[in-house]
């Protein structure tokens, strides 16, 4: 099976996902103190093995590619830093918006359920506000990181 995009042969990376599942798979079955590991092994492992074997396979031109296209590395910093430190400034400074919904906005803003999940343990207890400040900005961001990346592209053809 071809690739469309680069015209390489795709088969060996769909047996190794494959395997990589089946592995996962494996060890979602181990009991460990009566209780089953699960599908988020089959997940985590299966997704593992096969960005390691993805990123091994490429990382021999992974500095010429970052030395020929670092700005594109100098975007992603851009576009991952600058937006939460000036929504967090002027929500805090000027807004005098509350701690906890700003680590939600922040959470929200990179769409990083880990970050939310730290937030609801920094908020006192039954404090809502992380979950709604995340909730509020995860929809747009999804929608923008798609706008984005393809006004990226656009712009640079």
């Amino acid at each position: 099976m071809l690739n469309l995009f680069t015209g390489s042969d795709v088969g060996p990376t769909i047996l190794y996902l494959a395997l990589s599942i089946f592995i996962g798979l494996l060890l979602g079955k181990i009991k460990i103190a009566k209780v089953s590991l699960g599908i988020t092994w089959v997940l985590f492992v299966g997704i593992a093995l096969f960005l390691a074997g993805v990123g091994l396979s490429a990382g021999g031109q992974f500095v010429a590619t970052v030395q020929e296209h670092y700005m594109w590395v100098v975007y992603g910093i851009i576009i991952t830093i600058v937006p939460p430190i000036i929504v967090a400034t002027f929500g805090r400074l000027v807004l005098k918006m509350n701690y906890y919904t700003l680590m939600g906005f922040i959470g929200g803003s990179h769409t990083d359920p880990p970050t939310l999940a730290f937030a609801n343990t920094v908020a006192p207890e039954g404090c809502k506000l992380p979950n709604m400040g995340y909730a509020t900005v995860y929809p747009l961001t999804m929608f923008l990181r798609i706008f984005t990346a393809q006004l990226l592209v656009l712009l640079a053809v």
